[in-house]
């Protein structure tokens, strides 16, 4: 999947309390928000989240 450089307008798709999703323009995921991601990504708590590219 390339990445996609840039500033974009986008919408916050919240997962949860500290995760949520940056969808730019052609709906495309051009951003992960993950707060206090020290504790999050040790403590094991992501959801499961599968990206498909067309």
């Amino acid at each position: 999947m390339p990445c996609i450089f840039g500033t974009y307008e986008c919408r916050t798709l919240r997962l949860n309390e500290e995760i949520a999703l940056n969808i730019g323009p052609d709906e495309k995921l051009v951003g992960i928000e993950i707060l206090d991601a020290k504790e999050v990504l040790s403590s094991g708590k992501l959801p499961k989240l599968v990206v498909t590219y067309h």
